[in-house]
């Protein structure tokens, strides 16, 4: 009994030294001189801002806005099925019943983006 009660007390002793250590290295290190920093060259942030978007191309992405949101959420649908599915959460005919509309959803807004959006560039 007196022996381990020794060896924790040893144990205990060393963690005490070591992180005792570690402080006086982190304390030495923040008072050592500092190391003198190169600043990063002026023309950074000089570089010249796009121009602002012309009417077309404003009303482009606005356009583009409603298919871009249907194929964000379709493609959080089509993560969480697919983590449901591979964590045995979901069937496979499950996981086929939420791919099926998720899948035409898809295939909608890509049908959309080729009958309704025309980019500026092509006109």
């Amino acid at each position: 009994r007196v022996s381990g009660l020794a060896a924790r007390g040893m144990v205990f002793a060393l963690v005490c030294a070591a992180l005792a250590a570690l402080t006086l290295m982190a304390v030495i290190r923040e008072v050592a001189a500092p190391q003198t920093q190169t600043p990063a060259p002026a023309t950074a942030f000089g570089n010249p801002s796009r121009p602002a978007l012309s009417a077309a191309e404003e009303a482009y992405a606005a356009a583009l806005w409603p298919i871009h949101e249907n194929v964000k959420r379709q493609a959080v649908n089509l993560i969480f099925a697919g983590l449901a599915y591979k964590s045995g959460d979901l069937a496979p005919a499950a996981f086929q019943a939420r791919l099926r509309p998720a899948c035409a959803r898809l295939r909608a807004g890509t049908c959309a983006l080729g009958e309704t959006v025309r980019s500026p560039a092509s006109d």
